[in-house]
């Protein structure tokens, strides 16, 4: 399934009755309510982007994961992009 900008932007989509990580596909149904490590009950939104906030997904990971002709990227932005999303830099 191709995702949406705004998808890609938040690194999961919403797919009927919840939110879906686009990395690992975990989902969080709209309407529970999840507790954090704090402690502190949210919705399943929130708890959507507290998962990837605490598995360190980037908008990024989620644009790596489709084709090149999809993104259009080359192989050679891909590869930049993945070496600035581990913090390898531009060496």
């Amino acid at each position: 399934m191709e995702s949406s900008i705004e998808e890609l932007k938040a690194a999961y989509r919403v797919l009927n009755t919840d939110y879906v990580c686009l990395t690992c596909e975990m989902s969080f149904k709209k309407g529970e309510v999840f507790g954090n490590p704090d402690e502190v009950l949210i919705d399943a939104e929130m708890a959507a982007k507290e998962h990837r906030s605490r598995n360190r997904v980037s908008p990024f990971h989620s644009i790596l994961m489709h084709e090149r002709n999809y993104t259009g990227l080359s192989e050679h932005q891909q590869t930049m992009i993945a070496y600035s999303c581990t913090s390898l830099g531009n060496k």
